[in-house]
């Protein structure tokens, strides 16, 4: 499987895709009438690719590092209320992540999503961004009190916790089993 970073476009070549620059600077293609309209073609094939999908400006500093101190411990197994070191529960994997980039959030998914709706840190699952905390029902929640949590990494990747037998990875967002259908979203970083 490909490592997510390979799933990321860089934002530079994205605005070149959009303007319909093949080797030539921006400006000149902004100009150009013709790069307008293949550009509104390889927008549409990014949107389509990526889904509904929308960035909404760059991850905050505890964001990122929460990402990254999540996507460290893959290969970790899943242990059911585990908050590490050795292994991690889905809630767990993420209170600890954030703990790591200073930032205090509740032990469950449950409370987890109770506090970031609270809050005032919910976001459309149209605009998630890295480090944007992602929950499910699950098999032992419902939709007003979710049993499962991922971390939202970029490129339409997550990282979480799963269950028994299946270690802390990285997957496509809602490609795991049970995790079609999102509750919704909390962003622990946003104000609120």
């Amino acid at each position: 499987m490909a490592k997510p970073s390979s799933y990321i476009i860089g934002a530079a070549a994205v605005m070149m895709i959009a303007a319909g620059v093949h080797g030539s600077s921006s400006a000149a293609a902004s100009s150009t009438p013709a790069a307008g309209a293949h550009g509104s073609g390889a927008v549409a094939a990014l949107e389509s690719l990526l889904g509904s999908i929308r960035m909404t400006g760059s991850a905050s500093g505890a964001a990122k590092a929460a990402v990254s101190w999540a996507e460290g411990k893959q290969g970790l197994p899943y242990c059911w209320g585990g908050v590490g070191p050795s292994c991690f529960d889905c809630s767990g994997l993420i209170m600890q992540a954030y703990a790591a980039a200073g930032v205090s959030i509740p032990r469950t998914s449950q409370a987890q999503w109770s506090w970031g709706v609270a809050s005032g840190k919910q976001v459309s699952m149209s605009h998630l961004r890295p480090g944007t905390l992602v929950f499910y029902a699950g098999a032992d929640g419902t939709p007003t009190s979710p049993g499962h949590v991922v971390m939202y990494v970029g490129g339409g990747q997550v990282v979480e916790a799963y269950a028994q037998g299946t270690p802390i990875h990285v997957v496509a967002l809602g490609s795991m089993p049970g995790e079609q259908d999102a509750v919704g979203a909390i962003d622990p970083t946003a104000g609120g």
